[in-house]
């Protein structure tokens, strides 16, 4: 990493940190991800004359400054569109993490308020709707991963096991087969695991040790349109 990188991890991470121990709303190392996503590592023009390092438009229901600035939205899911719109001013960034927070315990985030597992959580961020861009969840993952945004969390995982990247579990073997075929139909390898102590079957791509490796099946998955896991095997 260069410095303005590790500067801007070690200014955010403790408003990350502190944010997660008293709303539980959302893992440190997804806050911080958006935040470098969004605010290009804290050097945008939004980042820097309104300290708002996510993005958060005004709303209707914003009192606050407004700052115009120029953003982009994939309205298709594909095209990228030039806009420009009014985005909140903050006085810190300890008060845009509170409000990001704040901002993500909407209902249609529900699935990822409290989420331990930082992978679900980055898909079900982009699932609720922040962000258009099509591999905004999938690039909130290579970040995390990339730069070990993981060991500012309650929980971390351990990338010296095997990593496990599934797509689903199911309790009928036709429905597990289902889901194999639709991996394959999209190019992926697949095999399905049948685990006894739950009764359940595993559709899975692979099991990894390398880390780099599995994030890119896991992104891959993610911008294929499916909805990925990771599991570690001890």
């Amino acid at each position: 990493m260069q410095q303005y990188q590790v500067d801007f991890i070690n200014k955010l991470a403790p408003y990350a940190i502190t944010d997660w121990n008293t709303n539980h709303t959302v893992l440190p190392s997804v806050t911080i991800s958006q935040g470098l996503r969004e605010s290009a590592w804290g050097r945008s023009e939004l980042a820097t004359k309104a300290n708002n390092l996510f993005g958060v438009k005004c709303g209707d229901s914003w009192k606050g400054k407004a700052y115009v600035a120029k953003t982009s939205e994939y309205y298709d899911g594909k095209t990228e569109t030039i806009i420009k719109d009014a985005f909140r001013v903050y006085n810190n960034w300890g008060e845009g993490v509170l409000d990001h927070s704040a901002f993500l315990r909407k209902p249609r985030y529900a699935e990822a308020c409290g989420q331990t597992n930082f992978t679900l959580a980055c898909n079900y961020i982009k699932k609720g709707g922040y962000a258009t861009g099509p591999y905004y969840s999938a690039n909130l993952v290579k970040d995390i991963i990339a730069y070990k945004l993981y060991q500012y969390d309650p929980v971390q995982p351990d990338f010296d096991e095997i990593i496990r990247v599934q797509i689903g579990a199911y309790s009928k073997k036709e429905n597990a087969q289902a889901a194999a075929m639709r991996l394959q139909a999209a190019g992926f390898a697949y095999c399905i695991i049948y685990g006894n102590d739950t009764k359940l079957y595993y559709v899975q791509t692979g099991a990894y040790k390398d880390k780099v490796t599995a994030s890119t099946v896991f992104c891959n998955l993610l911008i294929a349109g499916f909805q990925p896991i990771i599991k570690i095997k001890k």
